[in-house]
């Protein structure tokens, strides 16, 4: 159902990037890469996945650096994909489970959701930590990981700048930068 195409993934023919216009087309879009992605198929190239799993690694050195760099890739896919971005605010498992608990003044019903929805989140870490053959962060990490995510995500709807490589731009409604 998705057109993926990210930054660090994309390979295409010195041809086909003058056909699209060149990376100047894309200079002052937030989603550079989901456009170049989009434009391709415009010209009726197909674009091809490979059948592999890509990895992360994060090179923030601080956890603001690391917050601001999320933030935009929130801003990014809510730029894309409003209904989608949405959406996703159920993947937010743990964090919400934890403000139901708040609100039913921690019932057992409510301790029992924390309890399967933070098992759930260790089952997927250590599956993904099998399939990607790596050790990953540890495990007390998680419900901290989760808060950062929630954060970010309510962040996107507040705020209209993002941090670009240490330089601050709005984003317009359609998604074009402006520096601040």
């Amino acid at each position: 159902l998705a057109d993926p195409c990210f930054g660090s993934t994309i390979a295409l023919k010195t041809s086909t990037l003058h056909a699209i216009g060149g990376f100047e087309a894309f200079l002052h879009k937030l989603a550079d890469d989901y456009e170049i992605g989009r434009a391709v198929r415009a010209r009726g190239a197909k674009l091809a996945y490979p059948p592999m799993v890509l990895g992360h690694a994060g090179a923030e050195k601080s956890l603001l650096e690391l917050m601001r760099h999320e933030l935009r890739w929130a801003r990014t896919i809510r730029g894309i994909d409003p209904a989608g971005h949405a959406g996703s605010l159920v993947t937010h498992t743990l964090v919400l489970s934890l403000i139901a608990a708040v609100l039913l003044g921690f019932s057992p019903a409510s301790l029992l959701t924390i309890a399967v929805a933070l098992g759930a989140r260790i089952g997927q870490k250590l599956w993904i930590d099998r399939i990607l053959a790596r050790q990953g962060p540890p495990l007390w990490l998680i419900p901290l990981r989760d808060m950062l995510a929630f954060a970010v995500f309510v962040g996107s709807y507040v705020t209209k700048q993002v941090d670009w490589r240490g330089l601050r731009y709005r984003v317009s409604s359609d998604g074009v930068l402006a520096r601040d």
